[in-house]
Protein backbone atom coordinates (compact mmCIF):
# COMPACT_ATOMS: atom_id res chain seq x y z
CA UNK A 1 0.00 0.00 0.00
CA UNK A 2 2.70 2.75 0.97
CA UNK A 3 4.54 1.79 -2.62
CA UNK A 4 1.16 2.53 -4.08
CA UNK A 5 0.61 5.82 -2.13
CA UNK A 6 4.26 7.06 -3.56
CA UNK A 7 3.77 5.86 -6.79
CA UNK A 8 0.84 8.17 -7.02
CA UNK A 9 2.78 11.05 -5.56
CA UNK A 10 2.63 13.72 -7.99
CA UNK A 11 6.44 14.79 -9.59
CA UNK A 12 7.22 18.36 -8.43
CA UNK A 13 9.73 20.02 -10.94
CA UNK A 14 12.64 22.00 -9.11
CA UNK A 15 12.71 25.90 -9.20
CA UNK A 16 14.82 28.69 -8.25
CA UNK A 17 13.94 31.48 -7.04
CA UNK A 18 15.87 35.26 -7.05
CA UNK A 19 15.70 36.84 -4.80
CA UNK A 20 16.41 36.46 -0.63
CA UNK A 21 14.17 38.88 1.09
CA UNK A 22 10.63 39.14 2.41
CA UNK A 23 9.10 38.09 -1.28
CA UNK A 24 11.70 35.16 -1.65
CA UNK A 25 10.50 33.67 2.02
CA UNK A 26 6.97 33.89 0.69
CA UNK A 27 7.54 32.23 -2.32
CA UNK A 28 9.29 29.18 -0.60
CA UNK A 29 6.40 28.95 1.37
CA UNK A 30 3.86 29.05 -1.24
CA UNK A 31 5.68 26.55 -3.75
CA UNK A 32 6.52 24.02 -1.29
CA UNK A 33 2.23 23.70 -0.70
CA UNK A 34 2.04 23.51 -4.64
CA UNK A 35 1.82 20.03 -6.40
CA UNK A 36 4.00 21.37 -8.93
CA UNK A 37 6.58 22.64 -7.69
CA UNK A 38 9.82 22.60 -5.34
CA UNK A 39 11.95 25.10 -4.50
CA UNK A 40 15.67 24.08 -4.35
CA UNK A 41 17.97 27.26 -5.03
CA UNK A 42 17.57 30.82 -3.92
CA UNK A 43 20.09 33.31 -5.03
CA UNK A 44 20.12 37.18 -4.50
CA UNK A 45 22.78 40.22 -5.68
CA UNK A 46 23.32 40.91 -1.82
CA UNK A 47 26.53 39.63 -0.54
CA UNK A 48 25.67 40.01 2.80
CA UNK A 49 22.70 37.18 2.36
CA UNK A 50 25.44 34.92 0.71
CA UNK A 51 25.40 31.70 2.62
CA UNK A 52 22.82 32.41 5.09
CA UNK A 53 19.69 30.12 5.08
CA UNK A 54 15.60 31.98 4.47
CA UNK A 55 13.06 29.07 4.85
CA UNK A 56 15.79 26.08 5.42
CA UNK A 57 17.27 27.34 1.79
CA UNK A 58 20.82 28.47 1.56
CA UNK A 59 21.24 31.75 -0.27
CA UNK A 60 23.28 31.76 -3.11
CA UNK A 61 25.70 34.61 -5.27
CA UNK A 62 24.56 34.79 -9.04
CA UNK A 63 27.80 33.32 -10.07
CA UNK A 64 27.20 29.96 -8.74
CA UNK A 65 23.93 29.87 -10.77
CA UNK A 66 25.43 27.87 -13.56
CA UNK A 67 26.57 25.17 -11.70
CA UNK A 68 23.37 24.88 -8.92
CA UNK A 69 20.71 24.96 -11.87
CA UNK A 70 22.82 22.05 -13.91
CA UNK A 71 23.14 19.90 -10.50
CA UNK A 72 19.85 20.19 -9.56
CA UNK A 73 18.42 20.56 -13.38
CA UNK A 74 16.44 23.53 -12.43
CA UNK A 75 14.52 24.26 -15.53
CA UNK A 76 12.80 27.55 -14.08
CA UNK A 77 14.01 30.74 -12.05
CA UNK A 78 11.18 32.68 -10.34
CA UNK A 79 11.75 36.37 -9.81
CA UNK A 80 10.93 37.26 -6.13
CA UNK A 81 12.00 40.70 -5.42
CA UNK A 82 9.85 43.53 -4.70
CA UNK A 83 10.47 47.28 -4.94
CA UNK A 84 12.82 47.24 -7.86
CA UNK A 85 13.35 49.89 -10.67
CA UNK A 86 12.42 48.64 -14.27
CA UNK A 87 16.42 49.02 -14.66
CA UNK A 88 17.31 46.71 -11.88
CA UNK A 89 14.59 44.21 -13.09
CA UNK A 90 16.22 44.52 -17.04
CA UNK A 91 19.48 43.75 -14.71
CA UNK A 92 18.32 40.67 -13.57
CA UNK A 93 16.68 39.16 -16.07
CA UNK A 94 19.56 39.59 -18.28
CA UNK A 95 21.47 37.99 -15.78
CA UNK A 96 19.17 35.17 -15.86
CA UNK A 97 18.44 34.65 -19.14
CA UNK A 98 22.22 33.64 -20.00
CA UNK A 99 21.37 30.50 -18.40
CA UNK A 100 19.00 27.58 -19.44
CA UNK A 101 15.95 28.13 -17.78
CA UNK A 102 12.72 29.46 -18.06
CA UNK A 103 12.53 33.10 -15.86
CA UNK A 104 8.86 33.33 -14.84
CA UNK A 105 7.49 36.27 -12.61
CA UNK A 106 4.58 36.92 -9.90
CA UNK A 107 1.98 38.54 -11.74
CA UNK A 108 1.06 40.68 -8.66
CA UNK A 109 3.05 41.16 -5.99
CA UNK A 110 0.27 42.75 -3.85
CA UNK A 111 -1.28 39.39 -3.44
CA UNK A 112 2.34 37.53 -2.20
CA UNK A 113 1.86 39.95 0.70
CA UNK A 114 -1.67 39.84 1.92
CA UNK A 115 -1.95 35.98 1.61
CA UNK A 116 -4.13 35.40 -1.61
CA UNK A 117 -1.28 34.10 -3.86
CA UNK A 118 -1.26 30.89 -6.00
CA UNK A 119 0.42 28.87 -8.09
CA UNK A 120 -1.72 30.83 -11.10
CA UNK A 121 -0.49 33.91 -10.68
CA UNK A 122 3.26 32.98 -12.13
CA UNK A 123 3.44 34.01 -15.65
CA UNK A 124 6.34 34.08 -18.34
CA UNK A 125 8.66 37.19 -18.76
CA UNK A 126 7.42 39.55 -21.29
CA UNK A 127 9.54 41.39 -23.96
CA UNK A 128 8.22 44.71 -22.41
CA UNK A 129 9.60 43.10 -18.72
CA UNK A 130 13.10 43.42 -20.53
CA UNK A 131 12.84 46.72 -22.08
CA UNK A 132 11.22 48.60 -19.16
CA UNK A 133 8.31 49.73 -21.70
CA UNK A 134 5.83 48.96 -24.52
CA UNK A 135 7.37 46.69 -27.33
CA UNK A 136 7.89 47.35 -30.59
CA UNK A 137 5.72 45.23 -33.08
CA UNK A 138 8.23 44.11 -35.69
CA UNK A 139 8.11 44.29 -38.98
CA UNK A 140 7.77 41.02 -40.66
CA UNK A 141 8.03 41.45 -44.09
CA UNK A 142 11.38 42.94 -43.15
CA UNK A 143 12.50 40.25 -40.85
CA UNK A 144 11.39 37.42 -43.74
CA UNK A 145 13.50 39.15 -46.19
CA UNK A 146 16.66 38.79 -43.78
CA UNK A 147 16.02 35.55 -42.63
CA UNK A 148 13.96 33.73 -45.07
CA UNK A 149 16.23 31.31 -46.98
CA UNK A 150 19.54 32.96 -45.33
CA UNK A 151 22.26 31.97 -43.19
CA UNK A 152 21.49 33.14 -39.75
CA UNK A 153 23.56 33.89 -36.81
CA UNK A 154 22.37 34.68 -33.32
CA UNK A 155 24.61 35.46 -30.83
CA UNK A 156 24.11 34.33 -26.93
CA UNK A 157 21.78 31.46 -28.47
CA UNK A 158 22.09 29.31 -25.08
CA UNK A 159 20.46 31.71 -22.32
CA UNK A 160 16.19 32.39 -22.25
CA UNK A 161 15.91 35.46 -24.46
CA UNK A 162 19.25 34.37 -27.40
CA UNK A 163 16.40 30.33 -27.56
CA UNK A 164 13.39 32.51 -27.95
CA UNK A 165 15.02 34.68 -30.65
CA UNK A 166 16.13 31.05 -32.27
CA UNK A 167 12.56 29.56 -32.28
CA UNK A 168 10.94 33.14 -33.99
CA UNK A 169 13.96 32.51 -36.54
CA UNK A 170 13.09 29.09 -37.00
CA UNK A 171 9.47 30.20 -37.81
CA UNK A 172 10.64 32.12 -40.61
CA UNK A 173 12.55 29.31 -42.78
CA UNK A 174 16.46 30.30 -42.93
CA UNK A 175 18.96 27.82 -44.72
CA UNK A 176 21.12 27.20 -42.10
CA UNK A 177 21.02 28.16 -38.31
CA UNK A 178 24.19 28.98 -36.57
CA UNK A 179 23.92 28.66 -32.67
CA UNK A 180 27.03 30.85 -31.10
CA UNK A 181 27.71 30.56 -27.08
CA UNK A 182 30.15 30.15 -24.84
CA UNK A 183 28.53 28.12 -22.11
CA UNK A 184 28.61 24.14 -23.47
CA UNK A 185 25.45 23.20 -21.24
CA UNK A 186 23.51 26.16 -22.37
CA UNK A 187 24.39 25.30 -26.05
CA UNK A 188 23.56 21.61 -25.67
CA UNK A 189 20.28 22.35 -23.88
CA UNK A 190 19.05 25.23 -27.00
CA UNK A 191 20.50 22.78 -29.52
CA UNK A 192 18.28 20.25 -27.95
CA UNK A 193 15.47 22.30 -27.42
CA UNK A 194 15.55 23.61 -30.96
CA UNK A 195 15.95 20.55 -32.96
CA UNK A 196 12.67 18.89 -31.46
CA UNK A 197 10.50 22.09 -32.53
CA UNK A 198 12.02 21.58 -36.43
CA UNK A 199 13.22 18.76 -38.44
CA UNK A 200 13.94 21.24 -41.70
CA UNK A 201 16.50 23.64 -40.48
CA UNK A 202 20.24 22.99 -40.44
CA UNK A 203 21.87 23.66 -36.93
CA UNK A 204 24.79 24.31 -35.82
CA UNK A 205 26.12 24.76 -32.18
CA UNK A 206 29.40 26.46 -31.99
CA UNK A 207 30.84 26.56 -28.63
CA UNK A 208 32.68 30.43 -28.49
CA UNK A 209 32.51 33.80 -27.49
CA UNK A 210 32.25 36.90 -29.52
CA UNK A 211 34.90 38.25 -27.68
CA UNK A 212 36.98 36.00 -30.20
CA UNK A 213 37.17 38.10 -33.16
CA UNK A 214 39.30 36.19 -35.69
CA UNK A 215 36.94 33.44 -35.02
CA UNK A 216 33.91 35.15 -35.37
CA UNK A 217 35.39 36.58 -38.55
CA UNK A 218 36.27 33.16 -39.86
CA UNK A 219 32.63 31.72 -38.94
CA UNK A 220 31.54 34.83 -41.20
CA UNK A 221 33.27 33.60 -43.89
CA UNK A 222 32.41 29.71 -43.72
CA UNK A 223 28.89 29.70 -43.12
CA UNK A 224 28.25 32.85 -45.31
CA UNK A 225 26.54 34.58 -42.73
CA UNK A 226 23.84 36.97 -44.16
CA UNK A 227 22.36 38.56 -40.73
CA UNK A 228 23.74 38.75 -37.22
CA UNK A 229 21.50 38.69 -34.00
CA UNK A 230 23.20 40.07 -30.83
Amino acid sequence: MKSILYLNEPIKRPIGIYGAGEAGAQLIDNLRASSDFIPVALFDDDPVKWGTVVNSLWVHSSDEMEKIIHDNNIKIILLGILGISDQERKNVLRKISQFPVQVRMISSIEHLISGHFNISRIRSVEVEDILGRDAVKPNQDLLSKNIKGKNILVTGSGGSIGRELCKQIINLKPKKLILLENNEYALYESHRILKDINNYIHLIPILSTVLDYLYVKELLIKYNIHTIYH
